[in-house]
């Protein structure tokens, strides 16, 4: 059942749990990233991306009286690394262009969080495989095409399209599987070649279309929701198709044909993780002493265990968060930051800390950059007690308010 979004306008912790600073509803600019600029897309695209490109959406919203920004940066999974690089720094231009208190968002394709999956007026988000090739030209569909749609807990949806690939030969059979079930896209960073769809990639938990030269089927797992279900329709209007409606386990034999065959897939039900199984955690960034240091801050978090002067990481597991303090120092922006032209830079000590966790962290999860004084109610509703004037008020004087 979609939680109730008015809620989020009563409560920061909701909207930092949930991840959702609002229902997605204000206004929205996006665009292609083509070469070292970027491309707007037209309105009646948006919603549609595509895997071998990278886009940035420009998100303006309201939140207890303030205005603010968030620019997402989405790298599509075949992106290059040129146009990946390319992104980043658009986005810090863009930033400065907003004046310098916008929220940065890393998205990789795959970690999409859920208000971006919201921004889209209840309609999926799609991504297809492919996108501008080295020619700037649009890559050739496959004759055989499938597409995953799945909800996530607000009631929004996604559309992927199902990509394997093979190297010097197909790719183990349960290999692919696992794969599938995850709902992950397998990419090579070698040349590969694209092989069709098989069934191993249906998933119980979720909705597929399928859609061949010669017909189509939409076909619903048992544990799928209505609102993938819905997602899936829209899509097909998108595509042009009025696919046959199959129930899982009473599939027609053209569908399985269509697949390469009946094969072993995921029957297992999602599992949803609990919120608190990882309770939000508090790093500072610092080189005082003349050495990059990483100190984690104990206790429950409050606004004051925030330092200006300082660089800070809280880790909601879902998402890192990089707080960037006014007084910060250039050298611990750097290696903090969220965000820049080179994977030597980008996500500096956030990518290396996830990396260094002991509990195997997606190197996808997203990474969001926040300036002080322009902090989103998705950062400030970890904290407790927050308020909006703290900066402004004299560090003397709120010592002895706080006495």
């Amino acid at each position: 059942v979609p939680f109730d979004v008015s809620k989020l306008h009563q409560s920061e912790s909701m909207a930092a749990q949930y991840g959702m600073v609002d229902r997605g509803d204000g206004e929205k600019q996006i665009w292609q990233v083509k070469g070292s600029d970027k491309v707007p897309v037209d309105q009646r695209s948006f919603g549609q991306f595509y895997g071998g490109d990278s886009y940035i959406i420009q998100y303006q919203y309201q939140h207890s009286g303030r205005q603010g920004h968030i620019i997402y940066i989405w790298q599509g999974a075949e992106s290059s690394k040129d146009e990946i690089g390319a992104s980043a720094i658009l986005a810090i231009q863009m930033d400065d262009e907003l004046g310098g208190g916008a929220v940065q968002v890393r998205v990789v394709q795959g970690k999409e969080p859920a208000h971006l999956m919201s921004l889209f007026g209840g309609r999926p988000m799609v991504i297809y495989k492919g996108g501008a090739s080295r020619n700037d030209g649009q890559s050739e569909r496959a004759e055989t095409r499938l597409f995953q749609v799945r909800a996530n807990p607000a009631g929004d949806t996604k559309a992927v399209e199902k990509v394997k690939r093979n190297q010097r030969g197909l790719l183990d059979e349960n290999l692919l599987a696992s794969i599938c079930a995850r709902s992950e896209l397998l990419v090579l960073e070698s040349d590969t070649s694209l092989v069709d769809p098989s069934s191993s990639c249906l998933n119980s938990s979720d909705v597929f279309l399928l859609v061949s030269s010669s017909a189509s089927w939409m076909w619903k797992g048992k544990s799928s929701s209505l609102a993938e279900v819905k997602g899936a329709e829209y899509l097909a209007g998108i595509l042009q198709v009025t696919p046959t409606q199959l129930e899982e386990g009473e599939e027609e034999d053209a569908f399985w044909e269509s697949l390469g065959g009946k094969s072993d897939y995921c029957q297992v039900p999602r599992i949803n993780n609990k919120i608190d199984a990882h309770p939000p955690r508090l790093f500072a960034c610092s080189n005082k002493t003349g050495r990059f240091q990483m100190e984690e801050v104990p206790g429950e978090l409050t606004q004051d265990d925030l330092a200006p002067d300082d660089v800070m990481i809280l880790d909601t597991w879902a998402q890192v968060f990089v707080w960037i303090g006014k007084e910060a120092q250039e050298e611990e922006k750097m290696e903090a930051a969220a965000s820049g032209k080179t994977d030597e830079l980008q996500g500096d000590r956030a990518v290396r800390y996830m990396e260094a966790d002991p509990a195997a962290r997606d190197p996808r999860t997203p990474i969001v950059t926040v300036k002080q004084g322009s902090e989103p109610p998705t950062f400030t509703g970890w904290f407790l007690g927050w308020n909006h004037e703290f900066w402004n008020i004299d560090p003397l004087k709120r010592l002895m308010q706080s006495l």
